[in-house]
């Protein structure tokens, strides 16, 4: 991926021929060559994607600003355009007409597209600042068109089209419908059948930042052989959109100003804590070994003030565990780092490819993280490693469900850690306490603003968080202390865990054991 600063890109309308066929050819790039998309008009030798209404609409393009090149393109045509070119692209699959009864201004976008080495980035939210310049410019109310899942095969979209009509359905006064020629209900599997995370893992990312920004979908997909995609059509309210995030991508300015302040003042912060941590600990290593009597004390000051900078607030409640033990939490994104870490000197556990990883890997080394490989052949090591840190008096923190969520919920927890637990030189004398994280988003955001999961990037997610003009809070909730000679098994252990982070999380506040069943 190509990355680069806000200054590096510029967006402008297109004003040439030339300007044109730049995001004529970008459009082939991605839907012709990457997504196998076809069209009477498309010129296969010149490497050129067209179609009848770009006569008539406007082309916003994203350029970067070192080599010139236009890397991102969306079309736009108003209702004004729409009327010389005969009518909406979407009016071909979609019967639009609630959206025109409102008599509100409408924009409908289309042909969005990326250049690949730049997705994951900056760029998007850059394009996305021209758009809501664009959006203000001309007073548009309501934002339409049509979003695309590669490929017609509709065996292998029943999850995420049943997401979308059962969590996404556009409400009856705009509920455009899919044309009955190539309809395709959406409504394949009861709500209650859904795998959601499985589902919105697969809805594009494009869709997947329309849907978080409050936008809805109209009634049935439309199956387009021809482009080989698979159609919805997506509806955004700007009236509600200002409402929520809208800022974030930044009708003005402000946004970017706001996410490289945040962002400078954060890597000084932690780069430079780093450093002061790794002086520390070379004085601290020889005496102490693998105790850690200070260093611990520099990683909870440095995600505090973390937190500060960002502007996010805090809240603990209940009290950490002091004896000898190990911490299980549900993990909705990187954010928990910051905030188990603000709360309470602890250790992470972590999946072995993340001491590679740059920055990131380097900060885990130095503040103390094991490193697993979640293999059965590495159990018996990993149980020694954990033995020997547990008995050091570390507080290792797990993350039992696996992967991160959009913390509206909590995942069954694996159980294959806490047999380590069990070890007959651990289980009669550490406890586990069990940790409700729970991430309250921004006033009038979407309550999964700060979730991180799927395939999401991890860098338009920092920067999305970065640049929130209003944040919102995490709070840490501590329950009572498990002590593991209470359990018969890692089963046991890691389901009373489960119940008393799931109900934390569901209501905010401690949830004494006693409160639940456990099951010895």
């Amino acid at each position: 991926m190509i990355h680069g600063a806000s200054q590096d890109f510029s967006v402008r309308l297109a004003q040439s021929d030339s300007d044109l066929h730049a995001a004529q050819r970008l459009r082939y790039d991605v839907f012709v060559d990457e997504l196998g998309g076809s069209g009477d008009m498309i010129d296969h030798a010149g490497r050129v994607e067209r179609d009848r209404f770009d006569p008539f609409v406007d082309h916003l393009l994203l350029t970067d600003n070192r080599n010139g090149a236009v890397i991102g393109v969306y079309r736009l045509m108003r209702s004004d355009m729409a009327a010389r070119a005969g009518g909406f692209y979407t009016e071909d699959e979609y019967d639009i007409a609630p959206l025109k009864a409102t008599g509100r201004h409408l924009l409908e976008l289309g042909r969005s597209c990326l250049h690949r080495d730049y997705r994951g980035g900056i760029a998007m939210h850059r394009l996305w600042s021209g758009l809501a310049a664009y959006v203000a410019q001309h007073r548009i109310e309501l934002l339409f068109g049509v979003a695309s899942f590669h490929g017609t095969d509709i065996d292998k979209l029943v999850q995420p089209l049943s997401l979308l009509h059962h969590g996404y359905l556009a409400p009856p006064e705009l509920r455009v419908q899919a044309r009955s020629e190539a309809r395709q209900p959406m409504d394949l599997v009861p709500a209650a059948a859904l795998d959601r995370r499985r589902a919105m893992v697969q809805v594009p990312s494009l869709m997947k930042a329309y849907l978080r920004l409050g936008g809805c979908v109209g009634e049935g997909a439309y199956v387009d052989r021809v482009f080989n995609t698979t159609d919805v059509c997506l509806i955004l309210d700007t009236k509600k959109l200002s409402e929520r995030q809208w800022r974030v991508y930044g009708r003005q300015s402000g946004w970017i100003v706001r996410a490289a302040l945040r962002g400078t003042l954060l890597a000084v912060l932690v780069f430079g804590g780093l450093l002061v941590l790794l002086l520390v600990r070379l004085v601290e290593r020889p005496l102490y070994g693998l105790h850690r009597p200070f260093t611990p004390y520099i990683t909870q000051a440095v995600c505090r003030t973390a937190l500060w900078v960002m502007g996010i607030g805090f809240i603990q409640r209940g009290a950490a565990m002091e004896g000898r033990g190990a911490v299980v939490a549900n993990h909705t994104s990187w954010l928990d780092i910051f905030a188990l870490n603000a709360a309470k000197r602890i250790y992470f556990v972590s999946k072995s490819e993340v001491a590679g990883w740059p920055g990131i890997g380097w900060l885990a080394r130095a503040t103390g993280t094991v490193f697993i490989n979640r293999s059965r052949a590495e159990a018996g090591n990993q149980t020694e490693v954990f033995r020997a840190r547990l008995m050091a008096g570390h507080k290792l923190l797990f993350f039992p469900e696996g992967t991160s969520t959009d913390g509206q919920q909590v995942l069954p927890f694996k159980t294959t850690l806490f047999e380590a637990f069990f070890d007959p030189g651990l289980r009669d004398t550490i406890a586990v306490q069990p940790v409700s994280v729970i991430c309250h988003a921004p006033p009038g955001a979407d309550t999964r603003f700060y979730g991180w999961w799927g395939d999401m990037s991890f860098g338009s997610h920092f920067v999305k968080t970065l640049a929130a003009q209003r944040q919102g809070s995490v709070e840490v909730v501590y329950h009572d202390v498990l002590p593991v000679a209470n359990f018969t098994g890692r089963k046991a252990l890691a389901r009373t865990c489960e119940d008393m982070v799931r109900a934390g999380h569901a209501r905010g506040t401690t949830v004494p054991a006693a409160e639940l069943k456990q099951v010895q």
